[in-house]
């Protein structure tokens, strides 16, 4: 991103319905705007029903991995 932070959705609909997802997520942590290096990671279970809140700090960023879970 640029030297905005922002907040946004991502809609999961794109996901396989019928299907659980375990999704981890690396985002901007707490002082992700004057230490760049700060990051969290989590972890959580999604569906396509789900939408995903994300924030992005000045210059930050977002990266997450959807996994299909075992039935």
């Amino acid at each position: 991103t640029d030297q905005d932070p922002r907040n946004f959705e991502i809609d999961c609909s794109f996901l396989t319905g019928g299907t659980s997802y375990t999704l981890t997520a690396v985002h901007d942590g707490m002082n992700a705007d004057r230490r760049g290096v700060d990051h969290k990671i989590t972890t959580s279970t999604v569906t396509r029903n789900d939408r995903i809140g994300v924030h992005l700090a000045p210059a930050g960023g977002w990266v997450a991995r959807f996994v299909p879970e075992r039935r």
